[in-house]
């Protein structure tokens, strides 16, 4: 299981939505004292948190999507048809988090500093496509060695 390229590529995948738990997602200020991070878990104030549960749950069901991904791999069908899906969220969650920038950003009038943990989900989406790939490739190996019986 884990000697085979794309279950490195779905590993390395989660490990970065791990990281965009943690990591802030952009930096806005609005003036020299007021700076707002936004995180996948909300928007922080020095100390306050203001929580967005829609981010942390959307980022927690495709982790948990990717770490099924994993382990199911006896089953290359349904392992290619998840990380499509997989990767249509990915590119979802990404669209969501520049909207909740973008948006916050012109409410509070404010200036932004995107962070490197921004652009994430798109290596993550793909490391994804490159796991299709490998893993439609042994399907095809597979197949191909029924054919010879």
């Amino acid at each position: 299981m884990w000697q085979r390229i794309q279950t490195l590529f779905l590993l390395v995948s989660a490990i970065l939505l791990i990281i965009l738990f943690f990591s802030p997602l952009a930096v806005l200020q609005i003036n020299d004292d007021t700076f707002y991070e936004i995180y996948i878990k909300g928007f922080v104030n020095e100390n306050t948190v203001q929580y967005s549960y829609s981010l942390i749950f959307f980022n927690l069901i495709i982790l948990l999507l990717n770490i099924i991904i994993i382990f199911l791999f006896k089953k290359r069908i349904l392992q290619m048809r998840l990380c499509v899906y997989n990767f249509l969220l990915l590119l979802g969650i990404q669209g969501i988090i520049i909207y909740v920038i973008y948006s916050s950003s012109s409410k509070l009038n404010a200036e932004v500093f995107l962070e490197y943990s921004v652009i994430l989900p798109i290596i993550s989406a793909i490391l994804h496509l490159l796991a299709f790939k490998y893993i439609k490739k042994d399907e095809e190996l597979v197949r191909s060695a029924d054919r010879i019986r």
